[in-house]
């Protein structure tokens, strides 16, 4: 998370299953998922293989640019 509350992307999945904590700007829409342990184990997997190195975008020259 951005302030850096939780260590591991699994604190973070488990973070979500459970519905987040008690704070006064927590959304009405956050709610438990839920989750097995298997498929919160199944969703770190996912989003490991989202990570990786960012693509590298140059951009393209326009006719009469400089």
């Amino acid at each position: 998370m951005s302030d850096g509350k939780f260590a591991t992307l699994e604190e973070v999945v488990d973070y979500y299953n459970r519905g987040g904590d008690t704070h006064p700007n927590k959304s009405g829409l956050m709610n438990p998922l839920n989750l097995t342990s298997e498929e919160q184990e199944d969703l770190v997997v996912f989003l490991r293989v989202l990570g990786g190195e960012p693509p590298i975008f140059t951009q393209p020259k326009l006719p009469g640019m400089n």
